[in-house]
């Protein structure tokens, strides 16, 4: 989906409101609901985009490396137990 500015959906969202609200005409405010679903439908696809990238950043461990981590867990856990 193409992405559009912020500030290009709120400028359209307050003319078509404005527009609406004037004239009478319930077309321009469904242009205006439609302008704010854009908006909120950019806002989640951000907020799914971020946490699918931070998910993507890490490396992954060799076997060796992943063995060393566990025991070290294991090892927090029996100190934390006493």
């Amino acid at each position: 989906m193409i992405r559009i500015p912020n500030i290009v959906l709120n400028i359209s969202t307050g003319l078509f409101a404005g527009i609406g609200a004037y004239t009478g005409n319930y077309w321009y405010l469904c242009g205006s609901a439609v302008c704010i679903a854009i908006y909120y439908y950019h806002k989640w696809e951000d907020n799914n985009t971020e946490q699918t990238e931070d998910n993507d950043n890490g490396e992954l461990l060799t076997d060796e490396e992943e063995k060393q981590v566990w025991e070290e867990f294991q090892g927090k856990l029996d100190d934390d137990d006493n």
